[in-house]
């Protein structure tokens, strides 16, 4: 037994709604990184560490297109983040530049929704990932 992180992407559709990107289980991270979830959102923090809880807690958001999904599962410690957000923060000083977490959204979620490596700031802003955690 332990804590997992639990993730949901969000893209903003032309009429401003945000879904919920269905992407297979098999790619989305699920790193069980006490020092990922550490730096992410202050969780499991264990000591004191200057990068811990990089992302504000925020809640879940009120458009958020699958709230039922964190109450379902007894989901604890829930923030969000815009792409730009995440891929902003100082991974490779948390020396988590190598983290499935961060490889995931740098490279493989650009590619599953564009085709591309590359998005733009819009693009980025315009997806969404809601953090999390369960013990």
């Amino acid at each position: 037994m332990g804590c997992d992180i639990h993730l949901i992407i969000e893209v903003k559709n032309n009429e401003g709604k945000w879904k919920s990107l269905e992407i297979s289980q098999d790619l989305m991270p699920d790193d069980r990184d006490y020092r990922l979830f550490s730096f992410l959102c202050d969780v499991r923090s264990y000591d004191s560490w200057e990068l811990a809880g990089r992302i504000a807690w925020r809640g879940i958001p009120k458009d958020c297109s699958s709230k039922a999904y964190f109450s379902d599962l007894d989901i604890h410690s829930c923030t969000y983040a815009h792409l730009d957000e995440v891929l902003e923060l100082p991974w490779k000083d948390a020396l988590l530049g190598e983290s499935y977490f961060f490889i995931f959204f740098k490279y493989i979620l650009p590619r599953l929704m564009k085709g591309r490596l590359y998005l733009s700031y819009e693009e980025k802003r315009n997806i969404r990932v809601i953090i999390g955690f369960d013990n």
